[in-house]
Formats: structure tokens, C-alpha cells, sequence
């Protein structure tokens, strides 16, 4: 028997659609340099209008920051951010867009990656320059096999912050998948396939800059042994990123797995890694913010619901949609 284990955890689309048709496979993309040619990598095989309408964004672009699109986690939408980021980014210049991983991302994390690398290339295009991207859980997950496969994504992106994101696999996924389970568990399994190649040579390739932030009371995201690595950071650390606990900001703070996603210190670390040239800076943060609980903008009272909310969300989703065993590589990660 399964464990069940439950955590406090338009027009211009069309035109730009037909456009990625017409031009030839070598094309810089908007954002990138001009002068150099970059491949587009693997041709998508999920229908436009399908990524289309799974992309959220601003009817303009007005923002004068880059834009950010947030990416969900296992068992969510893209309303995750709706009442966080989603809120309080926009009146601080921020265009915000959020995706819609497919079948509340219990699908093939290659298929959902689809998804980030339209959205990506629609925003480029909208924004005419580079893209910032936050993902959260699994959520980071598909941009890194993005920016790994996809030469023109890779370019097209500044910022990537992985929250509480999974790296190396965690545990829990040898409970969830104790006989079946949904895609993704089987692909974040320390030992899955699908973590050897995008863990494969270089983990944080191109001129990105990587940030992962992850808390050490996280109910999810920990992977056991490894060494003298503490369990959180040994699932969650990318090496060649700035790989931050909150805890080394505010010693014995306590932030489960869907706090993540609205606690004060993890936007102090968002925001620095938005806001700043290169990646966030530990040492750029008030300590101020240990004595906030939840990130300006967002009520405690609301927040505390939307927690309880995800966590059920999660544990009934979860329980569907199952596989005996992991996907197959595509042919280009093979």
C-alpha cells in the first residue's frame, strides 16, 4: 500500500506562433544578440494554441524591470501566484506572467517543459528583451531542461530562482512511488534517468544567473545522505548557483514547503535576485526581514488558507494520474 504522506506544503500569440514557422531554424532570437545564431533545439510537439492558452500575462507589456514568468509546482496551476508575486511585483515594475504546467503538472516534466519554453520565447518577443523565471518545487525543474535543450531559451533568460526546488531528487519520492505514481515523482527520483541528464556536465550552463533558496525545515525537499551535506541542502543545492538557506539569513526560522512561495525571507531573497545584476547576495539582505512572517502585500489570515489549500490540493492530486515507471528520454536527451 502507498504511504500517503501529507505536507504543509490573443493575436500577438498568433502572429508570433507563425512566425517561429517562417524563420529558419539558425534565427537569433528577440533578446539575444544579433549577431550570433543560436539553434532552437527540439521541435515542440505540443500544439501552439494548447501553450498558448496555458501562458498568463499582461495584455502589455509596460513594466520597466524585466519580466518574470513564475512557474507552479506538483499538483498546482499558475493561480499559485495570483495573490503573492503575482500582486505585489506588477506596482514595482514587474510584468508578471504565470504558466499552467499540463494536468496540474503530473504530466512528463519533458512535455511541461514545453510550456516554460513557449512562454519564454512569448514573452521575449512581447518584451524585446531578456526574461527573469521563479519556479517553485518542481517548478524549477522544467526551465533547467529548458535552458539545457533549448540554445534560444538559454539565451533568452537572465534570472532563474529555483524555491525550495528540487535538484538532486528527493526521498520522499521512494514513499510516493512505492509501486506507481504520477510522472514527475518517477523523474525526481535521485537515481531517475531523467536527473542524470539534466544533471549531466554543466548544471547551471550559459550566461544565467542561477539562485536556489530553500529552507532547512522543508517537508519535501530533502534528500538523505550524501555526506556531511545537510539533507535540504544536498536536494536542493545547484552547484555553480548562489545556493542560500533562509536559515543562514534568520538562524531557526521555520518555513515548511508551501510557505515558501509567500514567507518575508524568501522574498527578500527573490527581490534581491530580481532587482540586482547577477545572482541574490546573502549578504544583501536586511536582517530585518526575520522579524516579518509573510511578504509585504500579502495577508497572514489569506495566506494561511492558500497554504491549507495547496496542501490538500496536493495530497488529493497526487493519488491520480499514475505510472508504473519512468518516462522514456526523448531522443535528444538520450
Amino acid at each position: 500500500m502507498r504511504q500517503r504522506i501529507t505536507l504543509h506544503v490573443t493575436a500577438t500569440v498568433a502572429v508570433l506562433s507563425l512566425f517561429s514557422l517562417l524563420i529558419p531554424p539558425t534565427a537569433a532570437p528577440a533578446g539575444a544578440d544579433p549577431a550570433v545564431a543560436l539553434p532552437f533545439g527540439p521541435e515542440l510537439q505540443v500544439a501552439p494554441d494548447v501553450l498558448a492558452k496555458a501562458l498568463a500575462c499582461p495584455a502589455t507589456f509596460q513594466g520597466t524591470r524585466e519580466p518574470v514568468l513564475f512557474v507552479h509546482g506538483t499538483a498546482g496551476t499558475g493561480e499559485a501566484w495570483s495573490w503573492n508575486y503575482g500582486k505585489t511585483l506588477p506596482p514595482q515594475g514587474y510584468d508578471v506572467c504565470t504558466v499552467t504546467l499540463p494536468d496540474f503538472a503530473r504530466a512528463d516534466m519533458q512535455i511541461s517543459t514545453e510550456y516554460v519554453v513557449y512562454a519564454v520565447r512569448e514573452m521575449a518577443g512581447r518584451s524585446g528583451g531578456k526574461v527573469d523565471v521563479v519556479g517553485f518545487s518542481q517548478g524549477p525543474v522544467e526551465p533547467r531542461w529548458a535552458v539545457k535543450w533549448w540554445p534560444d531559451v538559454q539565451a533568452l533568460i537572465d534570472d532563474l530562482v529555483l524555491v525550495a526546488g528540487v535538484v538532486h531528487g528527493f526521498t520522499l519520492t521512494e514513499a510516493f512511488c512505492f509501486d506507481t505514481c504520477i510522472a514527475p515523482f518517477w523523474q525526481m527520483k535521485p537515481n531517475s534517468k531523467f536527473l542524470a541528464a539534466l544533471n549531466a556536465g554543466d548544471k547551471t550552463p550559459g550566461d544565467v544567473s542561477y539562485t536556489s533558496v530553500y529552507t532547512r525545515t522543508d517537508q519535501a525537499v530533502w534528500l538523505a545522505g550524501g555526506g556531511a551535506a545537510d539533507p535540504w541542502t544536498q536536494s536542493a543545492a545547484l552547484p555553480g548557483a548562489a545556493n542560500i538557506a533562509v536559515q543562514d539569513i534568520c538562524p531557526g526560522r521555520f518555513v515548511g514547503h508551501f510557505e515558501t512561495i509567500y514567507d518575508a525571507a524568501f522574498y527578500a531573497v527573490i527581490i534581491d535576485a530580481l532587482a540586482q545584476p547577477g545572482p541574490a547576495e546573502a549578504g544583501r539582505i536586511d536582517r530585518g526581514v526575520c522579524a516579518q512572517a509573510v511578504m509585504p502585500g500579502v495577508d497572514a489570515a489569506e495566506a494561511l488558507s492558500k497554504d491549507m489549500q495547496m496542501e490538500n490540493d496536493f495530497n488529493n492530486r497526487v493519488d491520480d494520474h499514475h505510472v508504473d515507471g519512468e518516462p522514456a528520454l526523448a531522443s535528444y536527451a538520450s
